[in-house]
């Protein structure tokens, strides 16, 4: 359904609408920003029994009616904060009616009221829709789909939903006060011409929009377009599902060269080893070899030895032998001399 087929349907009332779609499904968390002084059709998911609910408003003041709710049901929070894109701070403007008070400059709102008058401007904190939620419910993103309805009563909503990237993957239902009739504004000031392109693409379909009682502005009813999602869903699987057949493919490539790689490496290592083993072989021959020399060697050296020992033990005997020879010659010579000494004695 476009947005121009869902303006022209005007025979139900969004309380009805969110009745219908809480006969859906019931949602598990719901984020009410700009909830105000807890007085309109949107706090009709206040009587849903819903386990979880964040009821965020800049003016912690106007939120002290939801004091008795949140003590009534323990899992309901009050949140006093801005919630914006352009964080961490930014220029908030209070109108003349409390209830338009907003981040939107209230002079680009003179078309919409014309009497509308800025009574005080100041810097304040934001945060995004993204961190809030983080930070009060840390476990709502532990599931795929964490069933999240957001309500948005206050301007601007396309600055709200910007700041939701996340938490939009999460959500099923989101229902926005929206500016109907295109105005030429440099800032966010929540046109239904952007606010609605902006969630169709992130998987959300314009159910209806309901004008109030100023033709200017309304609300928008928008629901996770589960038939698109899963679409969606089944050509990112598909896509997916190639990528990994392609990387399984090349996987096995690679495991297959690996494999010749290690075919051939085996082969070298068995050469290798060949080798070794011959090398080995050679080796001990080798070792035997040296092992035969070294006893032949002993032999030898044992030989000499004995030889050394003769040749000393004849060395010995020969220098004995001399000795006794020059004593022989000695006697001999003293015999001669005796011999003619006595001859002349006896003539």
């Amino acid at each position: 359904m476009s947005v121009g087929q869902a303006s022209s349907i005007q025979t139900q009332s969004l309380t009805s609408i969110l009745l219908f779609l809480h006969s859906l499904t019931l949602p598990a968390f719901v984020v009410h920003v700009g909830a105000g002084r807890g007085i309109g059709e949107l706090n009709v998911w206040q009587s849903f029994g819903v386990p979880n609910a964040l009821i965020v408003d800049a003016d912690a003041d106007r939120l002290n009616w939801a004091h008795k709710l949140c003590a009534q049901h323990p899992g309901w929070k009050i949140v006093p904060r801005v919630i914006s894109n352009q964080v961490p701070e930014c220029q908030f403007y209070q109108a003349n009616n409390p209830d338009e008070d907003s981040l939107v400059a209230l002079n680009d709102l003179t078309v919409i009221w014309e009497n509308i008058r800025t009574t005080r401007t100041q810097t304040v904190s934001t945060v995004s829709l993204d961190d809030l939620i983080s930070d009060q419910w840390p476990t709502a993103f532990d599931r795929q789909t964490s069933n999240i309805w957001c309500l948005i009563d206050c301007l601007p909503a396309d600055s709200i939903l910007f700041s939701a990237e996340q938490t939009l993957a999460h959500m099923s239902v989101v229902v926005t006060r929206v500016v109907l009739t295109d105005l030429s504004v440099d800032s966010p000031i929540g046109l239904l011409s952007v606010v609605a392109p902006f969630l169709e693409r992130r998987g959300f379909k314009c159910l209806i929009v309901l004008e109030t009682t100023h033709p200017t502005l309304g609300y928008a009813v928008f629901v996770r377009d589960y038939k698109a999602t899963y679409e969606h869903y089944v050509d990112t699987a598909q896509l997916q599902l190639k990528t990994w057949q392609t990387t399984v493919e090349q996987q096995r490539e690679q495991l297959s060269e690996q494999r010749l790689q290690l075919d051939y490496l085996m082969l070298e290592r068995d050469a290798q080893l060949e080798s070794i083993s011959n090398s080995l072989k050679t080796i001990e021959a080798q070792q035997l070899e040296v092992n035969e020399v070294r006893q032949q060697l002993e032999k030898m050296e044992g030989s000499l030895v004995e030889t050394n020992e003769g040749k000393f033990t004849l060395q010995v005997r020969q220098t004995h032998l001399h000795d006794n020879l020059v004593r022989a010659e000695a006697q001999i010579d003293l015999i001669k001399e005796l011999m003619c000494t006595s001859i002349p004695l006896q003539s």
